[in-house]
C-alpha cells in the first residue's frame, strides 16, 4: 500500500471516529483520471446506531461535513481544491472530443 493510500485511510478513520460517531459511514475515494485529483464521497447514515437519534442542527449539512473533512486533511499536507474558476462544466466525453477537434453539439448552444 502506497503512503498516500495509508494517509487517505487514516483520514477516513479520523472522520469516522471523531465526527461521525456511531453512524454507518461509507467513504468512496476517487482519483480523477487526467488531473489526478483525489477526493472523497462521504455517505453517512443520519441515525446514531446506539441512541437511534438523528443528527442535529447543521451536522448533516454539506458545508459542515466539508469543513470537518478539510480540518482533518490539512495537517497531512494535501493541497485543497475548492473547485473555483472551473469555467463551463462538461463531460469527460465532451472534453475528449474537443481534444480531438471533433464536433460537440453542446457548443452550438453557447
Amino acid at each position: 500500500m502506497k503512503i498516500r493510500d495509508r494517509i487517505i485511510m487514516r483520514v477516513k478513520q479520523i472522520l469516522s471516529c471523531r465526527y461521525l460517531k456511531r453512524k454507518s459511514v461509507t467513504f468512496a475515494t476517487q482519483i480523477d483520471g487526467n488531473s489526478g485529483y483525489i477526493h472523497n464521497h462521504i455517505f453517512s447514515n443520519n441515525i446514531n446506531m446506539i441512541t437511534n437519534l438523528g443528527m442535529c442542527g447543521d451536522d448533516y449539512q454539506h458545508s459542515r461535513i466539508q469543513q470537518i473533512s478539510d480540518d482533518v486533511i490539512k495537517p497531512f499536507g494535501f493541497e485543497l481544491d475548492y473547485g473555483k474558476n472551473k469555467g463551463d462544466k462538461y463531460t469527460q466525453a465532451e472534453r475528449v472530443k474537443r481534444e480531438k477537434s471533433e464536433y460537440v453539439w453542446k457548443d452550438d448552444l453557447k
